[in-house]
């Protein structure tokens, strides 16, 4: 796991708090930035999740041909 993927499920945790905080209190629009932040997580996570995993797809697809 880099430190893009560690940072992206922090911020996952962290909007998962938010969110949950949010629905506890009634607080419509802290509920909001929790689920905005919690997305923003995920797809950090995911991203660099995905760019982790290309440069050994390309080498194995470059073996295979050979």
């Amino acid at each position: 796991m880099n430190a893009n993927q560690l940072d992206g499920t922090f911020k996952d945790a962290a909007g998962k708090v938010q969110d949950a905080v949010g629905g506890l209190t009634g607080d419509l629009d802290l509920q909001a930035e929790g689920k905005v932040r919690e997305l923003s997580g995920q797809a950090q996570a995911n991203t660099a999740k995905g760019s982790s995993r290309s440069p050994k797809r390309r080498i194995i697809i470059r073996s295979a041909r050979c």
